[in-house]
């Protein structure tokens, strides 16, 4: 029976191979699309989600409350973690752990002649007991028996040792300093273990013990209204999340009365997919990418399939004298039922396998766009495989069912049975096809509008000819040297350091008080500390006043304020007015003009800059501002000069204005992604179209070649042909534009600067969407209406 159905097919496509190669393009690529979003979302749903504990394992949260609104933070109190284990016994295991993210550059490790950079993280006993990091040399536990002990990762020992086993009982030497505590020393690797996974938001190269953090930072750690470490936490099997909740919103508050902090904990596999909150609440995060693509992947698929369905009630004409046929010498409406589910269940498979070769043509350059390292694996083809079949299933039923209802009398007649709800659920389906369409042009043209606004908006510093680095090694031990040396070179306008990179989000705010201090009232200010020239090297006009100076004095008892922060509290005549920070009453001496330290998500923060001298050794972040027409010499005099400083090691820099894109990296993928696929679903949507004409045309070409005969003329005719199609186009124009609006403005939403949709952008796209559609109607209906009347008058 198989063989007869795949003849049938074959003969089929011998038929009418136009039809065959258009529904196996669209389904191809559509196929393609859907399986490449499939890897990707995937991949996204996988992160941290490998520990065996993971439907246990939460991270505890801070909601910080002042006001200005309700901050989120995933810093915690240092002693949170081993109050939480000793008074609560809903929980299982806790642990401190200061990430690799904590710092904001790389220590640096030694052994022997051996220089490189790694990544570690400081952490509690339980660490291992919550997390699924396998030990491969060595004992865990030994971690933590005195403060000189280290594990690295399997990848670092094969760069330090050649193998794992060599690596257990050497030592090595650990470079890192962060403002007056020094963590350098040397530290006996007690054991190996296997490196994150690239599906883990954690990635670190060495695990020490948070004690030994601990006791650098003792005065501060142990207050419990101070916050550095996050706090990792498994619960007992049954706990009720929500209950659990309700007990510790207050716990911080019941240790330190005059906190504002409150308490929660969160699944830890959401902090990939879930890490945006809006004055308190959850507004979503990535997960509203993964959403994205599955929505687009999934209505590609649909569009693809229901070309399938027009294209084959299209040519059923074709087959209604064969279906006649066969019901008249017996065949059931079942098996004729089953012949053209299992024809179109094959066409899909061969697209599969098309899509297939497609896939692995253009994976690289779809991982190298996403940034990820995705494959396919057999698990994958499988899953893929059952996937198209249902697809092939689906497609068919419906043709199936249209084509295998007629009764073999009225075929045979010569009559087809003609249904109003068939011909509105055909045209429905074209219109869903254009919605769709008109929804990610609109869409494409909104993101890159906005990402050119992005690219071209001032945000009152010069980002360019500056190239940035981290201060490490001997460096960081000697920076006010370092940048001394570094104004010497000719090639360089200015340098300077801070202790922001002016691309990441800034996270806590800080208070200080104006004025009316003796009546304990606050207001909660960014706090950057800048060095000499910071103002100067990055291009920041100086509204009032004077930005910091070695021509004077005591400077660290001085202020510089944004202007934002100037109107939140109210001055007059700022220069020369004492602000209160901490115990210090300090002065103010210049105003600055906004700029945005961070990115364009959020508006500009109410600030104040305190200088932090050279000589003094903090501030990890260099900018190096360079004379334009000589950049690459000048560079290479810095990396020499560099390696005076850190010898073995390699100058890794960065321009600042490609740090300032990478922030947008996301955004870039949609820009690209989106193109290809509203260019894949016009394209997908006109063979739609060209399908619902080829069966518009076919049912009236006898209609055509009458009117023909009656001196109709081809425009007349043409008129009529796209008439019918054109109010389909604009039906769906009227329902898509209002839901593209409405779906791009939440995305604009994001974004604190954002371009303003104006009414012409939508009036040009139903334009565009309308031409497009004429051209692909327009080639059916001058061919029809330029056919000889004999020929649309025979009987077939």
């Amino acid at each position: 029976m198989v063989n007869y159905y795949l003849k049938i097919f074959l003969r089929n496509i011998k038929r009418d191979k136009t039809t065959f190669l258009i529904n196996l393009i669209g389904l191809s690529s559509g196929l393609a699309c859907f399986f490449l979003i499939y890897l990707w979302v995937s991949d996204e749903l996988s992160f941290d989600k490998f520990h065996k504990n993971n439907d246990r394992l939460y991270q505890a949260m801070l909601l910080d409350v002042d006001e200005s609104g309700t901050e989120v933070f995933e810093d915690t109190p240092g002693l949170l973690a081993k109050a939480l284990k000793e008074e609560l016994p809903e929980v299982e295991f806790a642990a401190s752990v200061i990430p690799s993210n904590w710092f904001d550059s790389e220590g640096i490790i030694t052994n022997g002649d051996v220089k490189i950079k790694g990544k570690e993280q400081y952490v509690g006993k339980d660490y291992f007991n919550i997390f699924s990091y396998k030990t491969t040399q060595g004992s865990s536990n030994k971690l933590f028996i005195g403060l000189n002990k280290v594990m690295i990762s399997d990848k670092l020992a094969q760069k330090l040792f050649t193998s794992n086993e060599k690596a257990v009982g050497k030592t090595i030497e650990w470079e890192r300093k962060r403002f007056e505590n020094d963590l350098t020393g040397i530290y006996d690797i007690v054991g190996v273990f296997q490196s994150p996974p690239e599906n883990s938001t954690e990635q670190f190269d060495l695990i020490f013990s948070y004690e030994l953090f601990f006791q650098k930072w003792k005065e501060n750690l142990s207050n419990w209204n101070n916050s550095n470490p996050y706090t990792f936490l498994t619960l007992q099997k049954g706990t009720n999340l929500e209950a659990f909740n309700t007990k510790i919103n207050e716990f911080i508050k019941s240790k330190s009365a005059n906190s504002d902090d409150f308490l929660f904990v969160r699944p830890y596999s959401d902090r990939y997919l879930y890490n945006s909150y809006e004055n308190g609440k959850l507004k979503g995060g990535r997960i509203a990418y993964v959403k994205l693509f599955s929505i687009i992947g999934f209505f590609i698929l649909v569009i693809a399939c229901i070309n399938y369905i027009n294209l084959s009630t299209a040519q059923a004409n074709k087959r209604f004298k064969e279906v006649g046929i066969k019901k008249t010498v017996g065949a059931s409406r079942k098996k004729l039922t089953i012949q053209i589910i299992f024809e179109s269940t094959f066409l899909t498979l061969f697209s599969f396998v098309i899509s297939l070769g497609l896939i692995f043509i253009f994976l690289n350059q779809f991982n190298e766009l996403t940034g990820k390292s995705l494959s396919l694996n057999i698990n994958n083809i499988i899953v893929l495989l059952i996937l198209a079949t249902i697809v092939g299933m689906l497609s068919g039923f419906y043709p199936a069912f249209y084509i295998s209802k007629f009764k073999p009398i009225v075929i045979l007649k010569g009559r087809a049975f003609k249904s109003q709800s068939e011909s509105f659920l055909r045209k429905g389906l074209v219109v869903f096809q254009f919605c769709l369409s008109v929804i990610l042009i609109i869409s494409v043209w909104a993101i890159y509008k906005q990402l050119n606004l992005i690219q071209t908006k001032n945000l009152g510093y010069s980002r360019e000819n500056v190239i940035c680095f981290k201060s490490e090694g001997e460096i960081e031990k000697n920076i006010g040297t370092f940048i001394m040396e570094i104004d010497k070179l000719s090639g360089v306008s200015k340098a300077t350091n801070s202790s922001h990179n002016l691309t990441n989000d800034y996270g806590r705010t800080t208070s200080i008080s104006y004025k009316d201090w003796n009546l304990n009232r606050e207001h909660s200010l960014a706090n950057m500390s800048v060095s000499y020239d910071f103002f100067e090297t990055l291009g920041i006009q100086v509204k009032e006043g004077r930005s910091f100076s070695r021509d004077f004095n005591n400077e660290t008892s001085k202020l510089v304020l944004n202007e934002s922060a100037v109107k939140k509290m109210n001055m007059k005549d700022p220069i020369g007015q004492f602000v209160k920070y901490g115990n210090r009453e300090m002065q103010v001496i210049g105003v600055v003009n906004d700029f945005n330290f961070e990115s364009l998500y959020n508006e500009i923060k109410p600030s104040f800059y305190r200088l932090l001298p050279p000589e003094n050794n903090y501030g990890e972040n260099i900018f190096i501002k360079i004379n334009s027409g000589n950049t690459k010499n000048t560079i290479d005099e810095i990396e020499h000069l560099y390696s005076k400083f850190n010898s073995g090691l390699p100058f890794e820099f960065r321009f600042l204005d490609n740090d300032y894109q990478k922030i947008y990296e996301s955004e870039k993928i949609i820009s690209i992604l989106s193109r290809l696929f509203a260019s894949l679903a016009i394209i997908i949507s006109c063979l739609g179209l060209f399908g619902l004409a080829t069966f518009t045309i076919k049912n009236r070409t006898k209609e055509i070649g009458i009117r023909k005969v009656h001196g109709s003329s081809v425009f007349e005719i043409v008129n009529l042909l796209t008439g019918n199609l054109t109010r389909l186009i604009i039906i769906s124009l009227i329902i898509s534009l209002p839901i593209s609006y409405l779906v791009i403005n939440i995305w604009l939403n994001k974004f604190a600067y954002r371009i303003d949709m104006k009414w012409w952008m939508f009036l040009a796209t139903g334009f565009f969407t309308i031409f497009i559609a004429w051209i692909t109607i327009i080639l059916q209906s001058v061919k029809a209406a330029n056919l000889n009347p004999a020929i649309s008058l025979r009987d077939e």
